[in-house]
C-alpha cells in the first residue's frame, strides 16, 4: 500500500503547494520573461521548479504525516481491502457459473455431433445397399 500512500501524499502536496505558492503566475511568468531576455530562462525556470516542487513535497510530507489525514488513509485503506475481496469472491463466482455454463453448452454440442454423425452413419449404410455390385464373368 506504499504507493496508495505516496500518490494520496502527492495529490495533497500538489493542492496545497498550488493554494500556497511562493509567487503568482503572473510574476513568475514576468520573471522567466526577464529571465530569457538575460539568457537565464533556463535557470529561472529551473529555480522556480526546484522551489515549488520542495514546496510542494514539504507540504505533501506536512498534511501526510497529520493524524487526522493518517486516519482516513487508514480508512480508505480497510475500505478498498474489502471492496477487492468483494470483487474477487463475485469473480470466483461467475467464473464458476460461467465454468457450469460452458460445460452444459460443451455437452450439448457434443451430442448433436453424436447425433449427426450417427444420422450419416445411417444414411451411408443405406445407400451402399442400394448400389449393385458387378460381378465380373
Amino acid at each position: 500500500m506504499k504507493k496508495g500512500k505516496f500518490f494520496i501524499g502527492a495529490v495533497l502536496g500538489a493542492l496545497a503547494g498550488l493554494a500556497f505558492a511562493p509567487k503568482k503566475g503572473s510574476s513568475l511568468r514576468k520573471e522567466v520573461q526577464e529571465g530569457f531576455k538575460k539568457g537565464k530562462g533556463g535557470d529561472v525556470l529551473y529555480q522556480n521548479a526546484k522551489m515549488m516542487g520542495d514546496d510542494v513535497s514539504k507540504t505533501a510530507q506536512e498534511i501526510y504525516n497529520d493524524p487526522k489525514v493518517q486516519k482516513h488513509v487508514k480508512y480508505t485503506q480497510k475500505e478498498a481491502d474489502k471492496m477487492i475481496k468483494q470483487i474477487q469472491k463475485e469473480l470466483e463466482k461467475r467464473g464458476e457459473e460461467w465454468k457450469a455454463t460452458a460445460q452444459k453448452r460443451i455437452e450439448e454440442v457434443k451430442a448433436h455431433i453424436d447425433k449427426k454423425a450417427e444420422s450419416a452413419k445411417k444414411s451411408i449404410k443405406s445407400k451402399s445397399r442400394k448400389i449393385p455390385v458387378k460381378r465380373s464373368k
